[in-house]
């Protein structure tokens, strides 16, 4: 998918709140999309042995899934893998890509939902694994405490919460998309429900190379007191 220039993602959001997306998708504003999987997904699916945050046959979710290549990649190295956006356009997008793989490169094909990650939808939790990437740094961010809250509620006990931290910026609010991130976020926002296990820099497509990098959370097999 061809993406058109964007001038400012945080005033789409802002103005749109979740219309956003799918007015993003529909008019082909999509500068995140890279139309194959995140060098790093690339990378972590074909580790042998693999990591123990991404174990074989995992069951993976994917929220914000957009065009689904994450997703299709989890699933081509025989995780059961799940993706969700709420855009509809983005969805059919995840489908055609879907299409266009051989099906006997799949144990399990991957599932695609239109829904609010937010909402009560059935979309098979709990998960092994959750897999975010441009997902938090898409949001408000005063639905930063939520996000948590619900990867909390959609990970098993010992599940892996995968965060491919993006844009770790200072707080220039015009530096996204849409919004910037820090390190000290993530521990705030999780280290109440989930161990921080390890972070790990990973190759990154030029734009994005010094200011991303892949930090692993445990949760709690059994939840600590608040």
């Amino acid at each position: 998918m061809q993406s058109k220039p964007v001038n400012s993602l945080p005033t789409l959001v802002s103005e749109k709140g979740k219309d956003a997306w799918e007015f993003a998708w529909s008019n082909q504003i999509s500068p995140w999309d890279l139309g194959s999987p995140t060098p790093a997904v690339a990378d972590m699916t074909v580790l042998d042995p693999p990591p123990s945050f991404l174990p074989n046959h995992a069951k993976i979710l994917v929220p914000g899934c957009g065009g689904g290549h994450d997703v299709i990649q989890f699933a081509k190295t025989g995780r059961e893998a799940v993706g969700i956006d709420l855009s509809e356009t983005a969805v059919e997008y995840a489908k055609t890509n879907l299409a266009k793989v051989d099906s006997k490169e799949f144990i399990l094909p991957p599932k695609f939902y239109q829904c609010d990650f937010f909402a009560d939808t059935d979309i098979g939790a709990p998960f092994d694994v959750i897999f975010d990437y441009t997902f938090l740094c898409a949001l408000p961010i005063s639905l930063r405490q939520d996000w948590a809250n619900k990867m909390n509620s959609l990970l098993k006990p010992g599940g892996y919460l995968i965060c491919l931290m993006y844009p770790l910026v200072n707080d220039d609010p015009n530096v996204g998309p849409p919004f910037p991130l820090r390190r000290e976020i993530y521990s705030s926002l999780l280290g109440q429900t989930m161990q921080f296990m390890e972070e790990r820099q990973v190759r990154s497509i030029p734009r994005r190379a010094g200011v991303e990098a892949l930090s692993i959370w445990k949760k709690y097999e059994v939840q600590l007191m608040k």
